[in-house]
């Protein structure tokens, strides 16, 4: 499985990935980021002698682009890590910026199962760049009102995106996230899982619960079936791996 980070806020980045491994990749000239992928690295520099002085720049690639944050018995994670400086590429012009996601998905993507690619809750040229990358996107969502209106404005803006690229990606579906479950579950939940019942949108009959198990995963660096912090771990961890299954 690839992750690709694309958000300037870099939580995947974080949740994965300690300060130190972070900043060694980061650090190192060889190594690309998101923001690599996205703008390309001066392909010259000053000479007092002859004044500019060309120089290969290579592409991002597995190679240079990624790191290895688990390996497994018969499988492993590569990620694309992200950072802060991502947010520069608001205030410039880079041409055809929204396309270099997919050329980069189309080099390295036959290495993988999956490519999965994290996007900021925002509505960013990088959610489009990700539009156009994809082949199918899944929304995780809370079930409460402002959340509510947010899947409205999303599904504007994935019709929008649709008609811009004149190309249309599937919506896998619809995952609800901190969910409030005890007792009953709430009245907004059911609400909002009727009204996209209605529209023909997909929700998934599994859902994260509310709880302290991502936090103290999330802590210590560890996928939730790795960390064992009691009850409330061990049954979020479940409802991801049943969130993947279906």
């Amino acid at each position: 499985v690839l992750l690709i980070d694309n958000d300037p806020q870099s939580n995947t980045t974080q949740c994965l990935l300690s300060r130190e491994k972070y900043e060694n990749f980061i650090n190192d000239s060889k190594n690309f980021n998101i923001l690599d992928i996205y703008r390309d690295r001066p392909s010259s520099s000053p000479s007092f002698v002859e004044g500019k002085q060309e120089i290969k720049t290579p592409k991002p690639s597995i190679k240079n682009s990624t790191i290895r944050v688990r390996v497994y018995s018969q499988s492993h994670l590569d990620l694309v890590p992200s950072t802060l400086r991502l947010m520069e590429l608001h205030e410039s012009h880079v041409p055809r910026m929204e396309d270099r996601l997919k050329h980069f998905i189309d080099d390295v993507g036959g290495s993988y199962d999956y490519v999965i690619i994290d996007c900021p809750p925002t509505i960013s040229p990088f959610t489009l760049s990700a539009y156009i990358a994809c082949q199918a996107y899944l929304v995780p969502v809370k079930s409460d009102y402002l959340s509510g209106l947010g899947l409205l404005l999303l599904q504007v803006l994935m019709e929008k995106y649709e008609k811009a690229i004149r190309e249309s990606r599937q919506e896998i579906g619809v995952v609800f996230t901190l969910h409030q479950n005890y007792p009953t579950p709430t009245e907004i939940h059911k609400s909002m899982s009727e009204a996209l019942n209605k529209a023909g949108r997909y929700v998934f009959q599994n859902k994260v619960l509310h709880g302290t198990g991502i936090n103290g995963a999330v802590e210590e660096q560890k996928m939730l079936f790795e960390y064992h912090g009691g009850q409330c771990s061990n049954r979020q961890g479940k409802q991801v791996q049943a969130i993947t299954k279906e």
